[in-house]
């Protein structure tokens, strides 16, 4: 049910009425050009020729149409341009208004598109029951499986609801412009959206601001790292620390640079016996199976360090040379 303390408007014979508690009160035209949108519009049974009819094998968004040509066929022509309809199921209640109610919706079309939504007395009856009688504009009707049968009521005619709900809604085609009910929400919801752009945008430029600052940074780093010739090490921070001797694990860090450079040196030709770190000279001794393999280890390595490398000594074996080969770091 629709809260009590929404704007009921009653429409019948030609005039509009104010549904307050303690009766209904007619509205002048200035008082409905007042009217605030979003209240619910309720059309009076005595305005509407009811007709039933079974739901079409069509899409819905071709139901206007579907229904206009079935009232066509059915009615004359002058009393089919103007009607509403609500679907239940397989079944469509029709309403249609009177020749007269032409005039009187070109002159009031705004009270008509101001509405939340529109509804009648039958369409709430209609909305909640299949099989029942009602008095419809004085006339007495009997619906079985929610279809007009004849117009003589079998049981006793229900009657409607006092409160409509949003449930029994009448469509009405030929009302287009159902925007006009949500104006008041208009300025507000401009205002959020225009909040909500000014931060989302102010957000962006900070983030694009702090992007930029990062970026800056890491090519300064960069540029430092190159100019310090550690820029290719997997960790030049660390080796930029070590060459400072800036921490107290410098040497630690040192070390495992020299591994780096002979571990990218080495072949699998080259076996490693021992590694001595004295100050800033390395000895590196190690066997091979050939002497061409120690000579392409002494390239490599001189390439890696970007430091002269020397063989101090050679001894051959019968499996192949032992040697020791020295550099600086």
């Amino acid at each position: 049910m629709d809260n009590t303390t929404k704007q009921f408007i009653y429409f019948e014979e030609n005039q509009f009425y104010a549904i307050t508690p303690i009766g209904r009160n007619s509205l002048s035209e200035q008082q409905l050009a007042d009217l605030k949108p979003g209240y619910i519009l309720v059309i009076s049974d005595s305005e509407l020729f009811y007709t039933t009819m079974e739901f079409p094998d069509a899409p819905k968004r071709k139901l206007d149409m579907f229904i206009s040509n079935y009232l066509l066929g059915t009615f004359p022509q002058q009393l089919c341009s103007k009607f509403c309809y609500m679907s239940k199921g397989d079944k469509i209640l029709i309403g249609i208004f009177s020749a007269a109610f032409e005039e009187t919706f070109q002159q009031f079309e705004k009270v008509f598109s101001k509405a939340a939504y529109i509804t009648s007395p039958m369409a709430g009856v209609y909305r909640h029951n299949d099989n029942f009688s009602y008095v419809a504009g004085g006339i007495s009707i009997n619906i079985e499986d929610s279809i007009i049968m004849n117009t003589e009521g079998t049981q006793a005619p229900l009657q409607p609801d006092p409160t409509p709900s949003i449930e029994s809604k009448l469509n009405l085609p030929f009302v287009k412009n159902r925007s006009g009910a949500y104006e008041e929400y208009r300025i507000p919801a401009a205002i959020l959206i225009a909040c909500f752009l000014i931060f989302t945008v102010g957000d962006y430029m900070r983030l694009h601001g702090y992007k930029n600052n990062l970026k800056k940074a890491e090519n300064m780093l960069q540029t430092v790292y190159k100019k310090a010739g550690v820029a290719d090490s997997r960790d030049p921070y660390g080796k930029l620390l070590s060459m400072a001797g800036g921490d107290e694990n410098s040497s630690k860090y040192n070390t495992l640079f020299i591994l780096e450079k002979i571990s990218k040196g080495h072949n699998e030709n080259i076996v490693t016996d021992s590694i001595d770190i004295k100050g800033k000279t390395v000895t590196f001794q190690g066997s091979s199976t050939d002497y061409a393999f120690l000579e392409q280890f002494q390239k490599e390595l001189a390439k890696v360090t970007g430091k002269d490398v020397q063989i101090v000594d050679t001894v051959k074996k019968e499996d192949g040379v032992s040697f020791s080969v020295r550099f600086d770091i």
